[in-house]
């Protein structure tokens, strides 16, 4: 049986139904030229050529510690960072707000990756780092969504196969299903493994 969500459960809950996400690091310049980090799941590319992504960032007015989207509006560049499996604690613990005089990117025990077109680092940690330069930043409702080009990635050679594909035997990619608020903190749950593949083959049509 299927029931309808609509009115305000819609707009409080319908992210949830596309659920895996995958989170990323993001690393930006702070004005005083530390490094900010954040974790953030509403991304995607959206052209191959030239190839550009969409993140979409919390605008609302209660978001003032959402130090990311203003330095993306100040000098435009960022870091897109893809960690595995191994460092979701740190993501997690990311996320979370901290005194003005804490910076996160040094808590974390985050090693800077150097980057040779952006003055941001990223992160060594992570198999994957993603060079980007905002193009565009457009109001969608609570959220403002960055349209950037991508200059260059550099990634972990062994963690991946020729043609760019994780290698699922090396680390998994860290995929993120739930969280729930404790009065001391958050359990978020994230996909372990793969046990198995699922094969589909599927026909071309017949061409006139």
């Amino acid at each position: 049986m299927k029931v309808v969500l609509e009115k305000e459960k819609l707009d409080k809950h319908y992210m949830r139904f596309f659920q895996p996400s995958r989170p990323v690091l993001v690393t930006t310049m702070n004005v005083d030229e530390t490094v900010n980090v954040a974790p953030f799941s509403w991304i995607s590319p959206i052209s191959s050529t030239p190839p550009m992504i969409a993140l979409a960032l919390s605008a609302r007015p209660k978001s003032h510690h959402q130090f990311t989207l203003k330095n993306i509006r100040r000098n435009s560049e960022f870091i897109v960072n893809l960690p595995n499996i191994t460092l979701k604690k740190k993501l997690v613990l990311s996320s979370y707000q901290y005194k003005d005089s804490i910076n996160k990117f040094k808590l974390m025990g985050f090693e800077p990756q150097e980057s040779k077109y952006t003055k941001v680092p990223g992160i060594a940690q992570c198999d994957v780092n993603v060079e980007c330069f905002s193009e565009k930043i457009i109001v969608t409702g609570d959220h403002d969504l960055i349209i950037a080009r991508v200059k260059l990635i550099t990634y972990e050679k062994e963690s991946f196969d020729n043609n760019f594909l994780r290698s699922l035997d090396k680390e998994f990619p860290l995929l993120h299903f739930n969280q729930y608020h404790c009065d001391n903190g958050q359990i978020h749950i994230f996909a372990e493994g793969i046990k198995g593949y699922n094969r589909c083959f599927a026909e071309y049509p017949e061409r006139d």
